[in-house]
């Protein structure tokens, strides 16, 4: 869309249309990387990561398949580091996992209730969960930063 609201472009999921895109975050160079659910068969190992550039097809990006089938076919949040790295989370599958910019998969967090991310820092990501824990991730792995009665939900936006 345009800042006016007027369709410059779309784009579609051909090959799986039980996807169904939730939650967009914008990277360099007018990238999008955009998390889904899938509401197929619980039993397959669907990418629940897409790439888009305007004016290229979408391109998804798949975990090793015993990861995805952790992620139990629901991504509830997405963000963008500084380093281009993308993380995205399921508070159903307690899990978060991280890609490279071209949407390498590279690892997996394991937390229950994950859910909210944001960049934090030069290169890592912010993460909260269900039970009020806010936690950093990057090179040190999961770090806790803070923790509260108030009970996250799935977004987490910077100010």
């Amino acid at each position: 869309l345009s800042l006016t609201g007027d369709v410059l472009e779309q784009a579609s999921l051909s090959a799986f249309p039980q996807n169904s895109i939730r939650h967009l975050a914008l990277g360099p160079g007018g990238k999008v990387a955009f998390a889904m659910q899938w509401e197929g068969d619980a039993a397959e190992a669907v990418p629940l990561l897409g790439l888009w550039t305007p004016g290229t097809a979408p391109r998804l990006c798949a975990a090793p398949e015993r990861e995805a089938l952790r992620m139990k076919g629901y991504a509830g949040s997405i963000a963008w580091n500084a380093t281009g790295q993308i993380a995205i989370t399921s508070p159903k599958g307690g899990v978060a996992m991280v890609f490279d910019s071209d949407g390498t998969y590279l690892s997996t967090v394991v937390r229950s209730d994950i859910c909210g991310a944001a960049p934090h820092g030069t290169a890592g990501f912010l993460f909260s969960d269900g039970y009020g824990a806010l936690m950093s991730f990057g090179a040190k792995g999961l770090e806790p930063l803070a923790r509260s009665a108030v009970q996250w939900d799935n977004h987490i936006v910077r100010l």
